[in-house]
C-alpha cells in the first residue's frame, strides 16, 4: 500500500520539475502567456506546472503513480529497497507523458 501512496506522491511532485525541464528545453505553456521556452521563463514554468495540477491534473498524475506503486508493489513481491527505488523512478517517468501532452497540446487541438 506504502508503495501505491509513494508512486502517487513522486507523480504529482515532479511534474513541475519536468515541466520546467521541458519547457527549458522545448517549450511549455504558461496561463495567460502562450507557449514559452527557455531558462528565462522558468518561473514561469512552475507557476504554469501548479496552475495544471490544481486544474486537474494533480488526479491524473497521481492515478498513473499510483498505477505505477501497484504494479511495482506486485512486482517486487512487497519487500526490498530495489522497490522504493523503481517506484520513485517509475512514477516520475510516468509523470512525464501528461506533461509533454501540454506541450504539444496545440498540434492536436488548435491555438488555446
Amino acid at each position: 500500500m506504502t508503495q501505491i501512496l509513494l508512486g502517487a506522491v513522486v507523480a504529482v511532485g515532479t511534474s513541475p520539475l519536468l515541466a520546467a525541464l521541458v519547457g527549458v528545453f522545448f517549450r511549455f505553456p504558461v496561463p495567460f502567456a502562450g507557449y514559452q521556452s527557455g531558462p528565462r521563463h522558468l518561473t514561469g514554468f512552475l507557476i504554469g506546472a501548479g496552475f495544471y495540477l490544481v486544474l486537474g491534473g494533480a488526479v491524473l498524475q497521481a492515478l498513473l503513480g499510483a498505477f505505477v506503486g501497484a504494479v511495482v508493489y506486485w512486482w517486487t513481491g512487497r519487500h526490498g529497497r530495489d522497490a522504493v527505488g523503481l517506484t520513485v523512478g517509475l512514477a516520475a517517468a510516468c509523470a512525464l507523458p501528461g506533461v509533454l501532452l501540454l506541450s504539444v497540446l496545440d498540434w492536436f487541438i488548435g491555438d488555446w
